[in-house]
């Protein structure tokens, strides 16, 4: 008499087992999508980098002609009061040749500078000039990293090092600065160098490394590159100018940057 309701508990375990199951599918398909998409904005991030490596390289082989220099530039948007999503404001990216103009042997004052364009024109937009620490013995000259007409490192460049000081905290997790500039650029270098010390072809002390600061917090405020070779120079530096410039956008979306 009591296999029928041996029955019943078995039917009534699998219906609700089944139950289960299809929602679990659901939630999988759920995340599924999600990830989807997830992916497809990645692929649209990489294609544009990708695409701005491209257009950097072309005019790194231009800018080794006399009296040219290559700038990269981000413009960035004036964020609303209210946001939905960072990812769909994200800014446009150019690239500027600009020839460069003599300079005169002197250092003149600010006051006697020429303006360079209308907007300079007003000494209040003009950014504020920061005395950063000489890195190397002697003089050596800073070259500001300017986004939106705010300065937001620099960068110092002797016979076999290169200098890159922040105004701001770089904070550990950086998207491009930690992500790209030191874990899938400069480690790479170093590794490769590594590999010909091991080999002989080279001499330790003439290895391609590189060296990190930070403060208190952890977050980083210089990078110091050593033993870099002559021909990667233009390369490293477009390397570092535009992904500095892609950080500050990066942070400045996340409204942990102003």
């Amino acid at each position: 008499m009591s296999q029928p309701t041996k029955i019943v508990d078995l039917k009534d375990y699998a219906s609700k087992l089944l139950a289960e199951i299809e929602q679990e599918i659901r939630q999988k398909s759920d995340q599924i999508e999600k990830l989807k998409l997830e992916v497809e904005e990645l692929e649209k991030e990489k294609s544009t980098i990708q695409q701005i490596l491209t257009t950097i390289e072309q005019l790194s082989s231009t800018s080794k002609q006399p009296g040219v220099t290559v700038k990269a530039e981000v413009e960035i948007p004036k964020e609303k009061p209210v946001q939905p999503s960072p990812e769909e404001q994200k800014p446009k990216q150019e690239v500027v040749i600009e020839q460069a103009k003599p300079k005169p042997s002197s250092h003149a004052d600010n006051n006697d500078a020429k303006p360079t364009s209308p907007q300079q024109l007003q000494p209040a937009q003009q950014p504020q000039r920061v005395i950063y620490p000489k890195p190397f013995n002697g003089e050596k000259k800073w070259e500001p990293i300017v986004v939106n007409n705010t300065e937001y490192a620099a960068y110092s460049v002797s016979q076999s090092t290169i200098y890159l000081a922040f105004k701001f905290g770089v904070p550990t997790d950086s998207k491009y600065v930690r992500g790209f500039i030191i874990d899938k650029y400069l480690q790479k270098m170093k590794e490769e160098a590594a590999e010909r010390v091991a080999k002989g072809e080279l001499k330790e002390n003439e290895a391609f490394n590189f060296e990190i600061s930070t403060n208190d917090k952890g977050e980083i405020t210089e990078i110091r590159i050593n033993n870099f070779a002559h021909d990667q120079l233009q390369d490293l530096l477009n390397k570092i100018k535009w992904f500095v410039a892609s950080e500050v956008r990066d942070l400045r979306a996340k409204g942990r940057l102003n």
